[in-house]
């Protein structure tokens, strides 16, 4: 037995078997690839429907669970959207030779779907029941706000359909998966939680050590050709995309990248980082050891910056010597702006390019206070839209001001502020660190790096915030924050 944030026991040994949904969705997405790589004759239809009966099964599970109170661990519903982000590539490459760009935007948005959906049934429940948490109701007034412009700016500045859903996922995403983890707080722990997430890494860690070493053309025969031609990036067919490889240069050579499951290594770092907060936390040595190796190999700025946030955060919240925090301090510093110089030197430029992007921001807001709209700027925009503004681009901020202007700059900083004060409300320690070494991490990728908006990269980050600082109290009983579970006896 273990206890969630109210104390309230919960069987976990029966969290494993009721995990069995992390394990068929991907499954299922894994066969039906192999199978159209097998028989490419089978119309698209078919393993898209087969795929379609799944997910609603798996997510009228979690429903059927939450609504039935089950004293399970539904850790599983927070690791379900997890598994989508790893294996959606992989099951799409099957049949991206003969499906629209529409059908595979909608189908990388099953991640985003699953979280929103849970998320609200839960907290209408919450809502009607007990009146729902302090927190939980402000993340519900903020997304309900952001939401309501996003669409009153498409009526006034209309984009392709295409755009408009697919910016929009990215801009609701940290606000649907906190929720997600908020609302399901008292019905997880954060110790199986974060089991769940190692075991993933370790799956994925395992994958990319075989993809980057021993078959490095994996992902070319694999289709990555029509894959990436599907969101608008156009590869040459017998070459992986440029981004498997690092922008600086070591000796002269642009380094491979790996890229796993995840297809993507900028989506694989911030995966990885996650991975190592939870293997730290855990006390899991070994995973914490190969997190670090696997973050080397994928060559991720963002991982990167995550660990400068964690070294300062962790002296700065363990020691009592003013002169260790100030050589943390000093030392983050001073790796930063050497990396920045290194970069300098030796990168194609992707660095000045997320540095120009996030100043892009701050002058499209000058330009129009009010947003260009949802489907209307940065790099995710523009595969859909040719008349979509490219000067915001790589930086999510950018995109963030320029569609939504000051209104959703305003949203964010609410949301930001209000999870950076409950973290450092924490009273364990161990959890303070993580919380606010996961806030901080990304949203200041999210500064820097619009791939950070994607739920392939930041949605584990906030389901685990969720349930950390969004217990579902109400709020006319006591606060007892996710700072004060305990630790579990498995």
């Amino acid at each position: 037995m273990a206890y969630n944030a109210r104390g309230i026991q919960l069987k976990i040994a029966g969290a494993w078997k009721r995990s069995a949904p992390i394990a068929v969705l991907p499954t299922v997405m894994v066969l039906l690839s192999v199978l159209m790589h097998l028989f490419p004759g089978v119309p698209a239809f078919v393993p898209i429907a087969l795929y379609a009966a799944t997910f609603f099964s798996v997510l009228a599970f979690t429903i059927y669970d939450y609504v039935h109170k089950v004293t399970h661990d539904m850790s599983y519903a927070l690791c379900c959207p997890l598994s989508l982000s790893i294996f959606m590539n992989l099951f799409l490459s099957g049949i991206a030779h003969e499906i629209s760009n529409s059908i595979a935007a909608l189908l990388l948005s099953s991640n985003i779907l699953y979280a929103f959906v849970v998320a609200a049934v839960a907290a209408c429940i919450e809502l009607s029941h007990r009146g729902g948490s302090q927190i939980g109701n402000l993340i519900v007034a903020l997304l309900c706000v952001l939401m309501g412009y996003a669409v009153l700016l498409y009526i006034l500045h209309p984009s392709t359909i295409t755009s408009f859903v697919s910016t929009l996922r990215n801009l609701i995403t940290p606000f649907c998966f906190f929720l997600l983890g908020a609302v399901l707080a008292e019905r997880v722990t954060l110790d199986s939680f974060c089991d769940l997430v190692i075991a993933l890494g370790f799956l994925v860690i395992a994958f990319g050590f075989v993809e980057c070493f021993v078959f490095p053309d994996f992902w070319v025969k694999a289709n990555i050709h029509d894959l990436w031609g599907l969101k608008g990036i156009k590869i040459p067919v017998s070459q992986p995309p440029s981004n498997f490889y690092s922008s600086e240069t070591i000796n002269g050579v642009h380094m491979r990248r790996m890229a796993s499951l995840f297809a993507d290594p900028v989506n694989l770092g911030a995966f990885l980082f996650c991975v190592f907060m939870a293997a730290w936390y855990r006390r899991r040595w070994f995973m914490v050891v190969l997190a670090v190796v696997s973050c080397a190999l994928t060559v991720s700025k963002g991982a990167l910056l995550g660990f400068l946030v964690w070294i300062f955060l962790y002296f700065l919240i363990t020691s009592e010597n003013v002169w260790v925090k100030r050589a943390a301090l000093f030392s983050v510093f001073a790796i930063g702006i050497g990396f920045l110089g290194f970069s300098a030197v030796s990168s194609t430029g992707s660095v000045a390019a997320h540095m120009r992007g996030a100043l892009g921001g701050l002058e499209s807001i000058i330009n129009n206070p009010f947003g260009y709209g949802c489907g209307n700027v940065g790099v995710l925009a523009s595969l859909a839209n040719n008349h979509a503004m490219r000067g915001v681009e790589e930086s999510g901020f950018g995109v963030i001001a320029g569609e939504v202007g000051i209104i959703g700059v305003a949203v964010y900083a609410i949301f930001f502020i209000v999870t950076l004060r409950s973290g450092l409300e924490a009273r364990d320690k161990r959890v303070k660190i993580m919380a606010c070494t996961l806030l901080l991490a990304i949203f200041a990728n999210i500064m820097f790096n619009e791939v950070a908006l994607s739920p392939n990269s930041c949605g584990v980050y906030f389901s685990l915030l969720g349930v950390m600082l969004g217990d579902s109290l109400p709020h006319d009983e006591p606060e007892i924050r996710g700072a004060h579970f305990a630790r579990s006896d498995w």
